[in-house]
């Protein structure tokens, strides 16, 4: 999930992978997760720009938010003199705020939905017995 809100879409499921393996743990969940959080989430253009404003903001000294940007600028004769640095950067420390929540909280709801599994599924295995 961590990985899902980071801007590095070329190399997402690579760490998810990586991760997973040096935790030891599922492999193929890890790529599940992190492919079906870019695919199920259709407000993801709203949510690169909010981790980019927050970004900027947290960079920027004295604090400020970049600038609104207006239709005339979103001809892509305008992208071409961006650095991708100059965008990747906010937007990734942006996504830090996005991602580092998010990770906590479906780690806690998995970890007790499989513990409410564990439970259900040892107190059948009793009752049978």
């Amino acid at each position: 999930m961590f990985w899902g809100f980071t801007p590095l879409t070329g190399i997402k499921t690579l760490l998810s992978i990586l991760l997973a393996w040096v935790f030891r743990c599922s492999k193929i969940s890890a790529v599940i997760t992190v492919s079906f959080h870019d695919i199920l989430t259709p407000i993801w253009p709203i949510i690169l720009r909010w981790e980019y404003d927050f970004g900027f903001w947290i960079l920027s000294h004295p604090h400020h938010f970049p600038k609104r940007l207006r239709m005339e600028e979103a001809h892509i004769k305008y992208w071409l003199h961006f650095s991708k640095l100059e965008v990747l950067w906010p937007t990734f420390v942006g996504s830090l705020l996005f991602a580092v929540p998010c990770a906590l909280i479906s780690y806690w709801i998995v970890e007790r939905s499989l513990e409410k599994y564990a439970r259900l599924r040892h107190g059948r295995g009793t009752l049978a017995a």
